[in-house]
């Protein structure tokens, strides 16, 4: 397995319904890690910035009660051993928010 400098970003297009991306990674220190979703708009352009809203929702819901298109989320964890690897997390989330709305990365 090739190893990954961390962080990384791991790209996927959004326009169109069921794209997926999986990657694998190496850890070796065993401590919390954080993981992080980013939908990048272009912040000088008003336009891409609606776009990546109407796809993605925003913190709570529009003025309409629309909180976005669902954006579910499959993490599994498993730990290498001699004889194999052991599942030791394996969870998908189909509800997530958004916590903060920004621009500029």
């Amino acid at each position: 397995m090739k190893r990954k400098p961390l962080p990384f970003d791991l790209p996927i297009l959004m326009q169109q319904a069921g794209m997926k991306v999986q990657t694998d990674f190496h850890i070796v220190e065993d401590r919390e890690y954080i993981f992080s979703l980013v939908f990048r708009f272009n912040k000088d352009d008003p336009a891409d910035r609606a776009r990546v809203k109407k796809l993605v929702g925003e913190d709570g819901q529009d003025k309409n009660g629309d909180p976005g298109v669902p954006t579910p989320l499959k993490i599994g964890v498993s730990s290498i051993l001699a004889d194999g690897e052991r599942p030791i997390f394996d969870t998908e989330f189909s509800e997530l928010r958004l916590r903060s709305w920004g621009g500029d990365f």
